[in-house]
Order: C-alpha cells, then sequence, then structure tokens
C-alpha cells in the first residue's frame, strides 16, 4: 500500500469516526430537548436549576407525609389494640 491509500484510508477512518460523533450528538440533544420537556410538561421547570430546586421540596413533602403516615399507623394501632396485625 502506498503512503498516498494510507493517508486515504486514515483520513476515511476519521470521516467516519466525526460522523459517528455527529449522530450521537444529534442523538443526545434530542434526549436533552425531550428531558427538558418533560421536565417543563410534568413539573413546571425549564431549568435544571428549577428542577432540583423543585425535587427538593417533594422529597422534604415525601418526607412529611411519610412521617404523618406511620404516626397515624402508630395511633390506630394503640387506639384498637392492633399489634398483632
Amino acid at each position: 500500500m502506498t503512503n498516498t491509500d494510507e493517508l486515504t484510508t486514515k483520513l476515511l477512518k476519521m470521516k467516519a469516526r466525526v460522523s459517528d460523533a455527529k449522530e450521537e450528538k444529534a442523538r443526545a440533544e434530542g434526549a436533552l430537548t425531550s428531558a427538558m420537556q418533560r421536565l417543563k410538561t410534568e413539573f413546571g421547570c425549564v431549568t435544571v436549576a428549577a428542577a432540583k430546586k423543585q425535587q427538593a421540596k417533594l422529597e422534604t413533602e415525601i418526607d412529611t407525609l411519610t412521617t404523618e403516615y406511620e404516626n397515624g399507623i402508630e395511633q390506630l394501632e394503640k387506639d384498637h389494640e392492633w399489634d398483632d396485625v
């Protein structure tokens, strides 16, 4: 194989890698757009920072509701002597 052939082969391989990278970039951008649209639709968040703030708020709410639920179950067990259920 001549030097020109080797160079041509290398350039073709590099071109293929660039093409693959462009396709991967387009897929990643599409996934990001989809995720951001879902954040906006489901949670009303238009930025990642807003989504993180909403996440913290929801986690706090979950913790509060879990505690209320557990306390309610304990109170029911005490009131009705359901310790064995």
